[in-house]
């Protein structure tokens, strides 16, 4: 798959409409105009949205449930997620290293694992600090 963006990869092995592709806009959207929420969940995600882009909150649900499991999907199979405009989802390998147990003072070894990290792109840490 090289470095072209990892979303554009499964959109097309997910055959995605462009009702998707609007979906993934408008969520980028969303983030932006919504972000000075201290906490916003799914549902709200889903509501927000569908006032927004004037469709029902079930098709949105079903819209943003296919983006995250692509999302999912590309991240289990080792590749990025680009999203232009918005960031970057990515693994990150985390090196094996030794530990203590506190208790007995027995030092372990804890594995080394992959760890899901969400880099921002310029644009929407740009947009963020101008609020």
């Amino acid at each position: 798959m090289g470095n072209e963006p990892a979303l554009a990869c499964c959109m097309a092995k997910a055959n995605c409409s462009s009702k998707v592709i609007t979906a993934i806009n408008m969520l980028r959207i969303t983030l932006l105009v919504n972000f000075t929420a201290v906490y916003m969940n799914k549902k709200q995600l889903i509501q927000v949205m569908a006032s927004d882009i004037g469709i029902s909150q079930a098709q949105v649900k079903i819209q943003i449930d296919q983006i995250l499991l692509q999302i999912h999907k590309a991240l289990t199979e080792g590749e990025k997620v680009y999203v232009p405009q918005f960031g970057t989802f990515e693994l990150r390998y985390h090196l094996a290293k030794n530990g203590r147990n506190p208790q007995t003072g027995e030092v372990i070894e804890i594995a080394g694992f992959n760890q899901p990290s969400f880099k921002a792109a310029p644009a929407l840490k740009k947009a963020i600090n101008e609020n």
